[in-house]
């Protein structure tokens, strides 16, 4: 496999600057307005789970 980048999150500013590249790659590839904010929320919401456990959380107070 290619690696075509990297993503790093290591705080709030580098999170939304990700986001917004989502966001931008996936209008780049044809996505409409609805498809591209929902991929970058799907994302968003890995970001959070990932880092949620990285810091120490279960996955049982997530629900």
């Amino acid at each position: 496999m290619i690696e075509l980048g990297r993503l790093t999150i290591d705080n709030t500013n580098t999170l939304r600057k990700t986001l917004r590249k989502i966001y931008t790659l996936s209008e780049a590839l044809g996505y409409n307005d609805i498809y591209s904010a929902r991929l970058t929320t799907v994302f968003s919401e890995l970001a959070r789970v990932g880092c949620t456990i990285a810091s120490g959380a279960s996955l049982a107070g997530l629900a």
